[in-house]
């Protein structure tokens, strides 16, 4: 899905991870980072605490760790990759 056919897009900061361990475990690889607030969450190979941060509060885009030219964009509410 291009980025520009996803609704949520435009809703989102791109902000800057708050850390560099998944805030809920502590875990500190295959991480994601809301692209809302910042929240950095564990992906669904480990404990799926991106999942569950994007269930609580609605924030519906992630990025993968750590930001590259190689990281992907996720929409969870359309549960599409954006490029």
């Amino acid at each position: 899905m291009k980025r520009e056919d996803c609704p949520h897009v435009a809703a989102v900061d791109h902000v800057q991870p708050r850390g560099d361990r998944c805030e809920t475990c502590g875990i500190s690889g295959s991480l994601r980072v809301c692209s809302t607030c910042g929240y950095v969450g564990c992906c669904e190979s480990s404990r799926a605490h991106d999942t569950q941060h994007w269930r609580e509060t609605g924030h519906p885009i992630i990025r993968s760790l750590p930001i590259t030219d190689r990281s992907f964009t996720w929409c969870y509410a359309c549960n599409d990759y954006l490029y």
